[in-house]
This record gives C-alpha cells, structure tokens and sequence, in this order.
C-alpha cells in the first residue's frame, strides 16, 4: 500500500471489496491524467461507517474541504488541501476558513452513513505523500448500498 497524505495515516487503509473504492480503480477521475495514484478506504477507529461534511460552496478564500466523523467520534479531515504543497490553500486556518455543508445524505435514500474510499492522483516528480495532484472522494451508503464518486479537486 502507497502512503496516504499525512493528515489522513491514521485514517486510512487498504480497501476491502466490495466497495466504493471500485469506483476509483480505472483512474479516469485523475485530472492530471497522471498514471500513478493511490486509493485507500477510510475509517476511524477500525470504524467505517461515517458521516461526511463536503465543502460549503463558499468562494476562496473558503477552505474546500472534506470532513468525515463517526458516531460520538470527532470529525476528521478526509481531504485537507492545505496540507498539499502545490494547493491554492497551502497555508494557515486563519487564511482558509473551513464553513462545511450540513451533513451529505444519500441520493437513493436520504441515510447519512458511508463507507468512503478515496484517491490521489502522484505527479511522477512526486517527494512525499503530501504531493498529490488531484483528490477524488466515492461513497457507498451503509443503508441502501448505493455508491457514487462524490467530489474531486485538483490539488496541485
């Protein structure tokens, strides 16, 4: 397994199928069209059925974001491009304020649990785990099944 970026090593592993990392598998979603990428599923505390807050919407310089929590557990950044050195939001909470969306409902459903798996695209002049060029976010609801690829953002 490649490593997750640094905000996400607690909160990552392989992905067990099936599962909404299938979605992610082909690469298409990689908007750099680099042929490199890693795909993790996320949990916290082994835990992977999640709530997920997606960004607001709100213009730059509002933080554009990914939090996931579980059940009485504290949310956790899923995607945080400030940590991503090439990111427009490279740079302090004070100069990216995080305003999150209510939480995300399935579309087939309404429920409000996931398992989440998600993708990052690796330049090939790539130096750490941090350096990724795109972000790419699947979901498969735990009530219903249903899955789709959910977000996407270009980090680098």
């Amino acid at each position: 397994m490649k490593e997750p970026p640094s905000y996400l090593k607690n909160h990552a592993k392989e992905p067990v199928a099936p599962g909404p990392h299938e979605l992610l598998l082909d690469g298409t979603w990689c908007g750099h069209g680099e042929p490199d990428y890693a795909i993790f599923e996320v949990h916290d505390a082994d835990v992977t059925s999640l709530g997920l807050h997606l960004p607001s919407g709100a213009p730059f310089p509002a933080l554009c974001a990914v939090t996931a929590f579980r059940d009485g557990g504290a949310p956790f950044f899923v995607y945080d491009p400030r940590h991503h050195p090439a990111s427009a939001f490279t740079g302090s909470e004070k100069d990216h304020p995080w305003h999150p969306a209510p939480a995300h409902r399935c579309f087939s459903c309404g429920a409000e649990r996931f398992r989440l798996a998600v993708g990052f695209e690796i330049p090939g002049d790539s130096e750490s785990p941090d350096d990724t060029s795109w972000f790419a976010l699947a979901v498969q609801c735990t009530a219903c099944g249903a899955r789709e690829g959910l977000f996407d953002d270009e980090t680098a």
